[in-house]
């Protein structure tokens, strides 16, 4: 008969197995996969330059991509993207074939990727990966060195997980390096300066008036995406801010943009002043920036506020700018172009009345300039108005496009005498999707003409 008699430990052995165990299992825990973000809306800030994931595209082979348009050459070039398994691939648009570019599974020092070139060969090379609190929490980054075999110019990368981009020196394209200020990455801001509260008060009835006009509030709605926002109406806008439906999340004013489509981002608060922190493609693929021109402390009807400032613009054209000032807990106090500003001389903000109220709230009978207002409803299914003011007796054009820039409806075209007109346009012929409402009018008097350019959003 053999008797089975369990081992005895020492203490000196269970001490030691205390001691090892834990040490043992924690070098076999794998570190999360590094995330690098690519979604629809996306924006990596560079200061006065910035990179935008601007649309998802599908190649014949049913491969999906997400395009990064850069807003200058210093920022590279148009980028068809995709992630897959810690891995990023680039469609190379000339050869139409898709490329490995940054692989991150693998270890230090090892190689991510060879990518030829008809001159010379790219490899790139994974250099370390440490944790950085830049942005407001440890995150770990990922630097890359890229040989440019058969060149001297290499060029160096820092990439953080969860931001992606944030520092680069492309000594092949731009000569210097070039710094994240900020990113918007799903409707987040993260920026190395810590986010200070900004509130735009949102409650039906609540109203702005200078002396173009009103904005207000009129209604509520809880969109397909599940968010509330609310429905910004009036006589009047300018710096990119139109007719539309608003949310608000960090500060950040957020434009409902359509079914599946990004938000358009029109206030971020946090963003130092002359940074560009969002874009959006008009006609002719002309961009519009919108550019923070920063907070500065300002009197509001008695109160001191802080009061951020941003303009829109439209890149290489001149006499494009407009201006929206906007103070924290009161809402808009001023609306301009590159000539005039009008500052908001009554209010009624959450129940409380600011200034007093002129006959018929200060919108002269004669506009005081030519210029198209948002389209109402937008989105819209498949009727919709388009209201527009003529300061002089002027020839008007007002047609409708998609965003290729094609002709789909005109809806004036002629002389018209100085008023405000309203024009309605049908989409039941046309496809769910954005559609640009342009207005030129060129004075009769000699005086220069304007464009105005407002989206429309179609939904079915």
């Amino acid at each position: 008969m053999v008797t089975y008699r369990s081992p005895r430990c020492s203490v000196y052995e269970i001490l030691f197995l205390m001691l090892t165990v834990p040490l043992f299992s924690s070098a076999l825990q794998v570190a999360p996969p590094f995330h690098y973000p690519l979604a629809l809306g996306d924006k990596w800030l560079f200061g006065k330059e910035m990179v935008k994931a601007v649309k998802e595209t599908t190649t014949t082979a049913g491969t999906k991509y997400i395009v990064l348009l850069p807003t200058d050459a210093s920022l590279g070039e148009t980028r068809y993207e995709r992630v897959d398994s810690g891995k990023v691939f680039r469609l190379n648009l000339a050869t139409k074939q898709e490329e490995l570019w940054y692989d991150f599974t693998v270890a230090v020092k090892e190689t991510m990727s060879i990518i030829h070139r008809p001159t010379y060969t790219l490899v790139l090379t994974k250099g370390s990966e440490e944790f950085n609190d830049m942005y407001g929490h440890p995150r770990r980054t990922c630097t890359v060195k890229v040989d440019r075999l058969g060149s001297s110019m290499d060029d160096d990368l820092t990439i953080f997980d969860s931001i992606g981009l944030c520092w680069f020196d492309w000594n092949s394209v731009s000569g210097g390096p070039h710094f994240l200020t900020g990113a918007i990455i799903g409707s987040r801001l993260t920026h190395p300066i810590p986010a200070t509260p900004f509130v735009l008060p949102m409650q039906i009835g609540n109203r702005w008036t200078s002396s173009m006009g009103s904005v207000m509030i009129d209604t509520s709605v809880v969109m397909p995406n599940g968010k509330l926002y609310y429905h910004f109406t009036g006589s009047v806008f300018g710096g990119g801010f139109g007719e539309g439906y608003y949310r608000q999340e960090q500060g950040m004013m957020l434009q409902y943009d359509g079914i599946g489509a990004p938000e358009t981002v029109v206030l971020a608060p946090n963003v130092p002043a002359g940074d560009i922190y969002e874009m959006l493609t008009v006609s002719g693929n002309r961009l519009l920036l919108i550019r923070s021109l920063g907070t500065v402390k300002s009197t509001i009807f008695g109160k001191e506020r802080q009061v951020f400032r941003y303009s829109t613009s439209i890149k290489g054209m001149m006499d494009s700018d407009g201006y929206v000032f906007c103070a924290d807990g009161f809402g808009f106090t001023a609306f301009g172009d590159w000539q005039t500003s009008f500052p908001v001389t009554y209010a009624i903000v959450n129940g409380v009345t600011y200034g007093v109220a002129s006959a018929g709230e200060g919108t002269p009978a004669v506009p005081l300039q030519s210029q198209l207002e948002q389209n109402f409803p937008n989105p819209f299914n498949p009727v919709t108005t388009v209201r527009f003011a003529v300061a002089t007796e002027s020839d008007v054009t007002l047609t409708v496009h998609s965003v290729l820039g094609e002709q789909v409806g005109i809806l004036t075209s002629g002389r018209l005498s100085p008023g405000t007109y309203e024009r309605d346009f049908d989409g039941s012929g046309l496809a769910s999707g954005i559609y640009l409402c342009r207005m030129t009018a060129v004075p009769r008097n000699g005086a220069a003409p304007s464009l105005s350019v407002k989206r429309m959003v179609l939904v079915k």
